[in-house]
């Protein structure tokens, strides 16, 4: 088990539905009051876009903020959270840290 997981734009490119298995299965290889490091793109909806317009599409899921509290509550509190915007990929980043509940 790990004090901590650092999942910074990796989650990003999968699906929606794979989400909760996913999150579910961090919070079992975590410790007691372990800390989780995290970023979602922060929208709706799902799919194929090529955000740094380099040729090269990639798979992104966007989430909102209550998405993401919802799929997050419950294996894990919030320790803080903000957003941050990439203006050249034109999109906004949830980077937050959460403690195992």
């Amino acid at each position: 088990q790990f004090d901590a997981i650092l999942a910074i734009s990796s989650l990003i490119h999968i699906p929606k539905h794979e989400l909760p298995s996913q999150i579910k299965r961090i919070a079992e290889l975590m410790k007691s009051k372990g800390m989780f490091f995290v970023s979602f793109l922060e929208g709706k909806g799902e799919g194929y876009e090529d955000p740094t317009k380099i040729g090269k599409n990639r798979f992104f899921s966007k989430l909102s903020q209550t998405e993401v509290d919802e799929l997050l509550s419950p294996y894990f509190s919030i320790v803080e959270c903000t957003k941050v915007e990439v203006t050249k990929m034109n999109h906004t980043f949830i980077l937050a840290v959460f403690r195992v509940n």
